[in-house]
């Protein structure tokens, strides 16, 4: 029974101890789109909180979609912005290839792509991240979520 306790003092002080920083070095989150499809017009909004501003940042773009996406790229508009300067940027994701099959990863009738923007390692608490998707239709169907990540970039 004591070696147990022990054990279990010693998790218990590497969680609380892990638990302990005050800024994080990343940052994910997700934004579900709505069933009836994804609006020309909506942009999704993102802004990264409690990031270290001493770290290098790798900034991705992620959609999740369904096997009934009927595309086999989504181009979409970026724009970053902090409280100096804007930067805005279009991007071409490559869901599948020349035969159809799916780049993304994922089991069942889900799938989930990411891709890394290029230049973004300035990312802080002020920057605002929105994403768009600038393909030619009104509403853009099979996409279930747009996501970021903010990743601390390692040389």
């Amino acid at each position: 029974m004591p070696k147990r306790l022990t054990y279990l003092v010693v998790i218990t002080c590497m969680l609380l101890t892990a638990s302990c920083a005050e800024k994080h070095s990343g940052y994910s989150c997700f934004t579900s789109l709505p069933e009836n499809g994804w609006v020309y017009g909506d942009s999704l909004v993102f802004q990264p909180s409690d990031l270290d501003s001493t770290d290098a940042r790798n900034v991705y773009i992620a959609i999740r979609h369904t096997n009934d996406y009927p595309y086999s790229n989504l181009w979409l508009e970026i724009n970053i912005c902090d409280s100096t300067s804007c930067h805005r940027d279009t991007l071409c994701m490559i869901l599948a290839d020349d035969f159809g099959r799916w780049n993304s990863k994922g089991i069942g009738p889900s799938k989930q792509f990411q891709m890394l923007l290029p230049g973004t390692a300035c990312i802080s608490d002020s920057t605002r991240i929105s994403v768009r998707h600038i393909m030619r239709t009104d509403t853009l169907h099979g996409i279930e979520q747009v996501g970021v990540t903010v990743e601390t970039s390692h040389p």
